[in-house]
This record gives C-alpha cells, structure tokens and sequence, in this order.
C-alpha cells in the first residue's frame, strides 16, 4: 500500500527560472538611482561593482540654486573596466525639454577606461541631445527623466559617433 501511494503522488510543479538577463529599469519617481539607456542599440545599466574611488553606480547633483544637474550612470564590466554615462543640464524651468550643456566647445557625455584613443565621446554643439524632465519634487530631492544624445570623437578610427537612447534616470540628490 506504501508503494502505490508513493506512486500516485503528483509531482511538485517545477520553480519558473529566473532571468538573469539585464532589463531596462522602470520608469520610476521615487528617488530609486536607477540609470539606462541603449547605447547604439546595447543596453547599458548602472550597476554596481568594485572601484578603487568607491563610485556608486547611480551619482550626481542637482544644484537648486543655479539650477545645474549632473547625472552619472557607472557600467562595472569587470574589475579593471567601467563604463560612465554623464547627463549635464541646466533645468530652468522645472518640468520639460532641455538642451545639454557643452563647456569649451563641448563636454563628454560618455566615458570607459579601457586605454585608448576611443575612451570617450562627447557633444559638440548644443543640439547633440535632449533631456526630458518628467518628474522634479525639490522637498524630496527625487529628479526623473529621459534622454537621447549623439555624441562624437573624431580621433576614434574604429567609430567616429555613438548613439544614445531610450535613457532614464530616477536620481535622488
């Protein structure tokens, strides 16, 4: 009798597997540092990783009083190679459209250490990209947005021009 109850005993279900592939992260407003983007169709998420300087994968600011934002993203790929995405704004005029800011002629909106000539890429012009500002509680310190770029380095031979899009941030400053 034991063993014809052994055998009439349904089987549990299997557990679903977990996808251990990246997502682009959600579109939030809470304040979660939460950085993406597709960089010329790659998916590029802010993560953590280990960094002699100890950056976080999400960090910046945003300067209520000049009304300055930085945003940087950081892609650990390894221990040796990291990978940054940088959002500089000015934001006037609280939710909407913004233009990047250049300095000098130009400011480098993506950046990797991996030694050599194409290690980074910046806009050159004020119309190189747009940042969309979705979402700004200065009580809570919480900025959300979106953005695209077309960024350049002329001295790279192998791509002179990366682009990127699809972007968010859910930054807490």
């Amino acid at each position: 009798m034991l063993i014809a109850l052994a055998f009439s005993c349904e089987k549990p279900p299997e557990p679903e597997p977990v996808s251990q592939e990246l997502e682009m992260p959600p579109l939030t407003h809470t304040g979660a540092n939460t950085f993406g983007c597709y960089i010329d169709g790659e998916l590029f998420v802010a993560n953590e990783g280990s960094s002699v300087w100890s950056i976080p994968p999400v960090s910046g600011s945003f300067d209520e009083e000049t009304r300055e934002l930085k945003v940087q993203g950081a892609r650990y790929l390894d221990s040796d190679i990291r990978e940054f995405v940088i959002v500089l704004s000015h934001i006037t005029n609280g939710l909407g459209d913004y233009g990047f800011d250049t300095y000098n002629g130009g400011v480098i909106g993506y950046r990797n250490h991996g030694g050599n000539s194409c290690d980074f890429y910046y806009g050159d012009s004020p119309g190189f990209g747009i940042l969309n500002v979705i979402f700004l509680d200065e009580t809570s310190n919480i900025i959300s947005g979106t953005f695209s770029m077309t960024l350049i380095n002329l001295n790279c031979p192998e791509k002179k021009e990366i682009n990127i899009t699809e972007g968010r941030f859910d930054f807490r400053y």
